[in-house]
């Protein structure tokens, strides 16, 4: 989660990163697997995401760094929707005095502002070490922490984050009731394992299936 909060900190302070990614992944409505509750990305859309974000700090002259599959998903759910593009074009123009020379943890921090509200809380109070940004600057602080209590920054982020209010809060904190996505194999895997280790508490037993 720490390189999509990076990327989507990326995004918002520099509008060439920006622009460049939000043309080559336009708004998209993509197959979703009712069972599993999720998108079914084909791997040329994955492949599609990380040329984008490639070409889109290549064409601003920033560093390109390495990001996970779970970033790429997430870029993809983010950007099928034409109301979050209208998002992040709006919150990059409250960004012009943020620059592209700052520490990486700064744009991180910016990130998570945007997708999770237990983060803009903690920052908002300056609980910097409870957030896990202690390794900030003064001024990068100082600046995080204004854009958390800036009720234009609040408006925009709570209409991001609601792209994740039904099926996955984006938090740093663990909460109970939460499920994680999870394919059919995986359930099954886990279920066999749980069946095997109730035998094994009353006396039965059985090979597992994975030696």
């Amino acid at each position: 989660m720490v390189d999509f909060w990076m990327t989507i900190g990326r995004l918002l302070t520099n509008e060439t990163v920006l622009e460049t990614l939000l043309k080559d992944l336009p708004p998209k409505d993509y197959p979703i697997n009712v069972s599993l509750r999720g998108f079914d990305f084909e791997e040329e859309d994955y492949s599609r995401a990380r040329n984008a974000l490639v070409k889109g700090l290549q064409a601003a002259g920033l560093p390109v760094y390495p990001v996970s599959l779970m970033t790429l998903g997430e870029l993809l759910y983010t950007t099928s929707s034409p109301a979050e593009h209208a998002t992040l074009r709006k919150v990059v123009t409250m960004m012009k005095d943020v620059g592209s020379e700052r520490d990486g943890l700064f744009y991180t921090g910016l990130g998570a502002l945007m997708v999770d509200p237990g983060v803009r809380r903690q920052l908002e109070e300056q609980q910097y070490e409870q957030a896990m940004f202690g390794g900030l600057s003064d001024s990068d602080k100082q600046m995080l922490t204004g854009y958390a209590s800036d009720p234009h920054f609040r408006v925009a982020s709570n209409s991001f984050e609601d792209l994740w209010i039904i099926d996955c809060f984006v938090r740093s904190t663990y909460y109970s009731g939460h499920t994680h996505p999870a394919t059919p194999p995986a359930i099954d895997r886990f279920m066999v394992k749980n069946n095997l280790a109730h035998a094994a508490g009353a006396g039965g037993g059985g090979a597992s299936p994975y030696k």
